[in-house]
């Protein structure tokens, strides 16, 4: 740039910032003359932020709509089963569930081979079962959903990405206008939704400060990995870590829970870091 002023008037337009070329103005800015305090001006923020909140942040219907979404394709898919010798579950994962998502954001699905007449969820800890017991091949279960979603009135299927490490199945939904992706056993998958939305549960501040930072990173394009940025769920990992290590944390790392632990107080003899809590 030519200029500070061309500078600043780049930041303006762009990016709709006000572009300080010097620790005068930023100071000025904050605290002195006729500008207002800067606790007011980080209160100005607060109000700003919870305002975009109100309108960023999805309504609990949205995933009501999607689980009893993935109730009914659970139905469709017993149909698939018929041909294996095993059973499959499908379990949403992704942002659609792990409260971090959008009214907009896609619907991710995992299907999940398991052996014949096992229980959900303990069977996530059972090895996925054999080809020789009758359990299809990725490939195989995603080209036999295809045939029965197709015979079922889905919009938009392709089976294209069969072959790939995680072979995935896509189609539309179109009473809920929702693009979806099936992956087959993809297991890690469902334990990350897991562990953020465990971490989103404990506290609310985690889930305001995730969206706002996923909207000010789309905004200023550094959200997409294919570009060599942060992905959002890069983002949202280093937002945990850095609220594990305040000083007086927000969050505490789930991995010094008790194996045990299924929430609530924990024993006064667990040696846990003092949280900071709203």
């Amino acid at each position: 740039f030519e200029s500070d002023e061309a500078l600043a008037n780049h930041f303006a337009q762009e990016f709709g910032m006000r572009f300080l070329s010097s620790p005068v103005e930023l100071r000025a800015f904050l605290i002195f003359g006729s500008s207002p305090s800067f606790a007011a001006r980080l209160k100005q923020i607060e109000l700003g932020m919870l305002t975009k909140l109100d309108e960023i942040v999805p309504d609990p219907a949205v995933e009501r709509e999607r689980i009893a979404f993935v109730d009914q394709l659970q139905r469709v898919v017993d149909i698939a089963a018929n041909r294996w010798g095993c059973d499959g579950k499908v379990v949403p994962f992704g942002s659609s569930i792990n409260n971090f998502g959008t009214a907009t954001s896609d619907l991710d699905i995992c299907l999940v081979l398991i052996p014949r007449g096992a229980c959900w969820p303990d069977a996530i800890h059972e090895d996925p079962p054999a080809e020789e017991d009758g359990a299809p091949t990725p490939e195989q279960a995603v080209t036999d959903l295809a045939e029965v979603f197709a015979e079922s009135g889905f919009e938009n299927i392709d089976d294209s990405r069969k072959t790939a490490r995680i072979p995935i199945l896509q189609f539309r939904h179109a009473p809920l206008e929702l693009e979806c992706d099936i992956g087959v056993n993809n297991r890690l998958a469902i334990r990350n939704t897991l562990l953020l939305r465990t971490y989103s549960e404990i506290d609310p501040r985690l889930r305001q400060l995730a969206y706002i930072i996923k909207l000010w990173s789309r905004r200023r394009d550094i959200n997409n990995p294919s570009q060599r940025t942060l992905s959002s769920y890069g983002y949202l990992l280093i937002l945990i870590h850095f609220l594990q290590q305040l000083r007086v944390p927000i969050l505490p790392p789930l991995q010094s829970l008790p194996p045990h632990w299924e929430g609530g107080a924990v024993q006064e003899d667990v040696d846990l870091p003092i949280v900071l809590v709203p």
